[in-house]
């Protein structure tokens, strides 16, 4: 048993020194690969400031490698977006975020008296090949939807909670320091988008999930600067566009033909580095080809087709933990269509707006 013992001891020490001893060697080996670039294989970058600025900031450089988002049925456009330094120690990374989706109090028909959502986030992803430059994850939400008073169903509060629409994430990196990223996720319909009240059926935004496949395509740029960070970019999606009777158009599924429209964002975001802090704002443009509709008679779901939106948040992060809170506001720019002011059609400046609260760890 003795001989037992000391191997168990041996393989104890070993897993806690590995991880230290790996990630100091992979430090060493980057270190000494940016050293030995030479001028014209990046004549715009001047190797010893370059070498000097890696040896200086370390895991500052590390902005661009996280994706963000907060999952299905979150905020109108990107919603909360991950910026600064993130973590750059242990295996693979991982969030959580908790977003909080307050809904404004109106006199729009359905959900005039307000209510929230709240998502939590749950998102695994890991660097390979290459050097880093692919990067897979994988995000699952959690969603929690309340209404205070929902007139179609009778005036009375609904709740609608479950899984939601699991996204998969696919991120190719390019240039010297990674800093342009291209990233297709892809929308898998895990997510009820059936669910009714005593035989009447929910509106689109009261479903869990989207009922179809969905896809989105986003590119970014991060410009790193002395003082801290820039990100600008943009991204196009297809969010399921009409339904059908069949799901995912081979199996046969009821559905009351509800219409999601395609979308298209940009958006730019600044981070300023205060020692472990974060700070920043941001600005984000949607805009939406027409008006979701619920059903077969295309009542719309008074929602507006184009929002600009504010981002505040902070970060504060080491090699292995990050947490970060931020906010989400957005705001109405033209009503049901393109012809309409923000305030037709029972509309509203102020749409719904997210508060959240996220943690990221590389552990081991």
């Amino acid at each position: 048993m003795k001989p037992l013992r000391a191997l168990l001891v041996v393989a104890g020490l070993a897993a806690l020194v590995y991880p230290v001893a790996r990630r100091e060697l992979a430090k060493r080996h980057a270190l000494a690969r940016v050293e030995r670039l030479h001028a014209d294989a990046c004549p715009v970058i001047d190797e010893r400031l370059l070498a000097f600025r890696l040896r200086h900031l370390g895991p500052l450089l590390s902005s661009w490698e996280t994706i963000g988002g907060c999952g299905a049925g979150g905020a109108t456009g990107v919603g909360i977006k991950w910026v600064g330094r993130n973590t750059t120690g242990g295996l693979f990374l991982s969030q959580v975020m908790n977003n909080l989706i307050f809904i404004p109090v109106s006199i729009a028909p359905g959900q005039g008296g307000g209510g929230f959502n709240e998502i939590v986030n749950v998102q695994v992803g890991e660097d390979f090949i290459w050097h880093g430059t692919w990067n897979f994850a994988l995000s699952v939400p959690y969603l929690y939807k309340h209404y205070n008073d929902v007139a179609y169903l009778g005036h009375i509060p609904l709740t609608n909670a479950g899984l939601g629409d699991v996204n998969v994430f696919l991120t190719r990196k390019f240039g010297t320091d990674n800093s342009t990223s291209v990233t297709l996720i892809g929308g898998v319909p895990t997510g009820t988008y059936t669910a009714d009240y005593q035989g009447t059926v929910l509106t689109p935004d009261e479903q869990l999930g989207f009922g179809r496949l969905t896809a989105t395509l986003q590119a970014e740029h991060t410009f790193d600067e002395d003082w801290g960070l820039l990100i600008a970019g943009g991204n196009a999606g297809y969010r399921g566009g009409k339904q059908t009777d069949k799901f995912l158009w081979f199996f046969d599924k009821t559905s009351e033909h509800n219409y999601r429209s395609p979308s298209a964002s940009l958006f730019g975001y600044a981070g300023y580095f205060l020692g472990p802090w974060v700070p920043a704002l941001g600005v984000n443009l949607t805009g939406y080809r027409r008006q979701d509709t619920r059903g077969d008679f295309n009542e719309t779901l008074d929602a507006p087709v184009a929002t600009v939106a504010a981002h505040a948040s902070i970060e504060w992060s080491n090699s292995y933990l990050a947490i970060l809170a931020g906010a989400y506001v957005p705001f109405a720019l033209r009503g049901v269509d393109w012809q309409t002011s923000p305030t037709a059609n029972y509309g509203r400046y102020l749409q719904p707006w997210t508060l959240a609260l996220a943690l990221s760890a590389s552990p081991f």
